[in-house]
């Protein structure tokens, strides 16, 4: 947020905070009802953009403020829930805010949903796309929202049925049933992708060791370039590419053959999946740093020159992998392992 603009915001909180009260209930109902449906309109906004320091600093002034509901009855913890805003979900949750009976008692007027209905209920696309990994971790984090959701109410709204008669756990496998498919089919999908891969670099060090390069000694039958130093680069990093190849086809081999369930979803899959990229990007690299110590180790008091050309070719696919795969493999772990819904950091407010 720019200066100008949090110095607006400041100047808007203390403008609120002279306002009569503004809290829950008939009895502190604010005088001025045009002012508190053009706060919780604002705040509403705020959740939905998800703009946290706007809320942290409304909060500052006016923690109950929170407690505030729309024409639908929500609060902005429901507003959060239905938008999926984990920072200002955890915000909200982490504040010491009396929030409970607000949350516990949302029931929708027309389909008589309660608070984990509402987390039940599939959001629209355009607020499941800002997660990397496709369909399996989307579902992923839906599965956490629901838990975490579940796990902060009382156990009698698990049971509780909508007009559908259906229970928020019915609710849920229903709206994600589909997403359910295209996680599997996604999961299915990158690991023969990413077996065929791991079996052809296997193919190829398994090649690479069976046949070393040189001639051999007549009367040991030991490679002639034994005593050279890239040698030992060669071996190492044969066996490397070897291992890790093996490793990571063997990873994506049990994702492919998983049951795909809701636990799976949650832990094993997305755990597999990245352990399986990243032994495939190393075994990659140490191909690729085979290649070369074997070109230096035939070629090296021969036409040196010849080595400068491969040199950089082979340098070039390690950059570009790390430049558009490393990235993408972090920002997966990141979304797998430290969604904000998990955060365990408290927050106060300093009031």
């Amino acid at each position: 947020m720019s200066p100008g603009a949090f110095m607006l915001l400041r100047a808007i909180c203390q403008q609120i905070a002279t306002v009569g009260n503004i809290e829950v209930g008939d009895e502190y109902d604010v005088d001025d009802k045009d002012m508190k449906a053009l706060i919780i309109d604002a705040l509403f906004r705020a959740v939905q953009k998800g703009n946290v320091d706007f809320i942290v600093e409304i909060l500052r002034y006016r923690p109950r403020i929170a407690q505030l509901k729309n024409n639908e009855g929500m609060t902005l913890f429901h507003e959060a829930i239905r938008c999926r805003k984990d920072k200002i979900f955890q915000l909200i949750n982490d504040f010491d805010i009396p929030t409970g009976p607000a949350v516990g008692d949302y029931r929708d007027r027309k389909t008589n949903n309660n608070a984990l209905h509402l987390v039940a209920e599939l959001p629209p696309v355009q607020r499941r796309n800002h997660i990397s990994g496709a369909a399996a971790l989307q579902l992923r984090k839906e599965i956490v929202w629901f838990r975490k959701v579940q796990a902060i109410l009382p156990p009698l709204h698990q049971q509780a049925k909508n007009m559908d008669n259906k229970t928020p756990r019915m609710l849920f496998n229903d709206s994600h049933k589909e997403l359910f498919k295209e996680g599997e089919e996604w999961m299915k999908q990158t690991a023969e992708a990413c077996m065929v891969v791991a079996t052809l670099v296997a193919s190829v060090m398994l090649s690479a060791t069976l046949a070393l390069p040189g001639a051999t000694k007549s009367d040991s039958g030991i490679s002639i370039f034994i005593d050279r130093y890239n040698f030992n680069t060669f071996v190492m990093t044969n066996l490397i590419s070897l291992l890790f190849s093996s490793s990571s086809l063997i990873a994506f081999l049990s994702i492919y053959i998983t049951r795909f369930a809701e636990q799976d979803f949650l832990v094993i899959l997305p755990w597999i999946l990245c352990i399986g990229l990243l032994f495939l990007y190393i075994s990659i690299a140490s191909m690729i740093a085979n290649f070369m110590s074997t070109i230096l180790m035939v070629l090296r008091h021969e036409m040196k020159w010849v080595m400068i050309p491969p040199a950089c070719l082979a340098i070039l696919p390690i950059a570009i992998l790390s430049m558009r795969q490393l990235p993408a493999l972090f920002q997966m772990m990141l979304s797998t392992y430290s969604l904000g819904i998990f955060t365990q950091q408290k927050k106060r407010l300093n009031i």
